[in-house]
């Protein structure tokens, strides 16, 4: 009798169920993505090239403990590379002079929310924030997920200014790198590394802002690779991405 197991036959029928079955599992319970419901998210192609040259990975296999693999520590450092040259542009992209091919948050924020949303910075950025969190609507500013974000200077400029009202004055950091919560309130302060230089304060909810892309697997959109002729890894990445504010109504700025 043959076989029924070689080729195509039972067993891999078996097993491709089982896969498909896995997936659709996997499909229903992944979230739902949240719709904006004032504009669609317009998109634009990134595409990132970087290379590491054997120096750079031995630096990394040096890092690395025995919990960890090489690839894994080596992925890491190319996620952080990509994430540096994409938080500037989520944030102060501007199509201004063609510099960028869509505007960040910022910009957005400057150019959709109310005259009354906006106020000029002063030399103090408690007074900054105390005026901003006065001009939030009631509803936003009791709701979960308030974040007020401004640049790593800043941050360490109002850190120092609570420390000159109290000395003792600590920042409780809320599992955050570097952010506390403003006190009377449930906002949290958090330095954004992709501000820069950017000297503007923002305050919104987080479920208001939103970053679309066309990335559906890293597989699909990046490749990695060893250049004999080069003696260096290679890495290439691209995708669509863009950036929304659902409701410039709710979020205030100081520039």
């Amino acid at each position: 009798a043959q076989d029924e197991t070689d080729g195509l036959g039972t067993e891999n029928d078996v097993k491709v169920d089982k896969v498909e079955a896995a997936i659709e599992t996997a499909k229903a319970v992944l979230p739902v993505p949240p719709v904006v419901e004032r504009e669609e998210i317009k998109t634009t192609e990134v595409e990132f090239d970087t290379t590491s040259t054997l120096d750079e990975v031995e630096v990394v296999e040096e890092a690395v403990d025995e919990n960890f693999s090489l690839e894994t520590a080596y992925v890491d450092l190319k996620v952080k590379k990509i994430q540096n040259t994409l938080d500037p542009l989520i944030w102060q992209a501007t199509t201004v002079g063609a510099v960028n091919p869509f505007d960040g948050l910022i910009k957005l924020t400057v150019d959709n929310t109310p005259a009354g949303n906006q106020i000029v910075r002063t030399a103090s950025i408690i007074d900054d924030v105390d005026a901003l969190i006065a001009k939030l609507p009631s509803a936003v500013l009791v709701g979960e997920g308030l974040i007020c974000a401004m640049s790593v200077a800043n941050y360490l400029k109002l850190v120092v200014e609570f420390r000159a009202l109290d000395s003792n004055f600590i920042p409780l950091f809320d599992q955050m790198a570097m952010g506390f919560t403003y006190p009377g309130t449930n906002l949290k302060i958090v330095a954004m590394n992709g501000f820069g230089a950017v000297n503007d304060i923002m305050i919104y909810n987080q479920s208001n802002m939103f970053v679309g892309t066309d990335l559906e697997s890293d597989l699909s959109t990046s490749k990695f690779w060893w250049s004999a002729d080069n003696l260096e890894h290679r890495f290439h990445f691209g995708a669509r991405i863009g950036v929304q504010i659902a409701i410039p109504e709710e979020v205030v700025i100081a520039s």
